[in-house]
């Protein structure tokens, strides 16, 4: 029978442990020579309110579709007629959404108002267009979740 060697497989110096069962001795790193796997942090990924949107929509029973999309020639993002980031159906409505971060939410309804084409989405009664503004919410020091605020546009 072989003795255990003082070094581990990796060659550093190791602890030999003998199980309690009769079975050959194990040979560990020592605490001051174990190596961490070089492995990323994985952090959780950042969503857009675009997918927060979609999520909640979906969860509500709505069929949804994104409607904007990169224009890499221009190099912006465009909405469908100006404000329509999310297209929505359930039963015979449909809804147009736009979807922001919480602090836009007055800019992108005064944006909406004013565009012609929303004017001509709401003349129809099946129609809506709904705003959706996401914003973190939460005590301090607590974990945040993610509440989203509807703003419903209905014609003047």
């Amino acid at each position: 029978m072989e003795e255990p060697s003082l070094f581990g497989p990796s060659g550093n110096l190791a602890v030999i442990r003998k199980s309690q069962q009769d079975c050959p001795a194990v040979a560990e790193p020592v605490e001051s020579q174990k190596q961490t796997p070089d492995v990323p942090i994985r952090r959780p990924k950042k969503t857009s309110p675009t997918q927060r949107s979609l999520a909640k929509l979906r969860a509500e029973g709505w069929t949804c579709a994104i409607t904007e999309h990169w224009n890499p020639f221009a190099k912006l993002r465009q909405d469908l007629f100006g404000f329509i980031d999310i297209l929505a159906m359930r039963g015979h409505f449909i809804m147009a959404v736009q979807t922001t971060s919480g602090e836009h939410v007055s800019n992108r309804v005064d944006k909406i108002r004013y565009l012609q084409t929303a004017q001509l989405w709401l003349e129809s009664p099946m129609r809506l267009i709904v705003v959706h503004g996401w914003r973190k919410v939460g005590e301090r020091g607590k974990v945040k979740r993610w509440e989203c605020r509807e703003v419903n546009i209905t014609n003047p």
